[in-house]
């Protein structure tokens, strides 16, 4: 499986970078076919990718993998979800 890993710092309290991350996943989940499920400050992804988000003091983490179907559009789903966070983040 092709895989999307990032870190993006920030310097807001867990719960606003949560919220805006939330805020950012629902703008683009039917764009890029993907499902979220959160359990406190991780995010957990499926559909057309798999994989996690974890929210941490300073930084948020991402870590996808791409199915097979989703491997050509690899550059255009981590310019979407990396340019949304950076984005609220700032």
């Amino acid at each position: 499986m092709s895989s999307i890993t990032f870190k993006i710092g920030h310097n807001k309290t867990s719960y606003e970078a949560k919220t805006q991350i939330q805020e950012q996943l629902r703008k683009i989940s039917d764009e890029i076919g993907i499902k979220t499920k959160w359990n406190n400050y991780t995010c957990t992804i499926s559909g057309l990718v798999k994989g996690t988000i974890n929210i941490v003091p300073n930084f948020v983490e991402v870590e996808i993998n791409l199915r097979l179907s989703a491997r050509l559009l690899k550059s255009k789903i981590k310019q979407k979800i990396q340019k949304g966070f950076q984005k609220v983040l700032r």
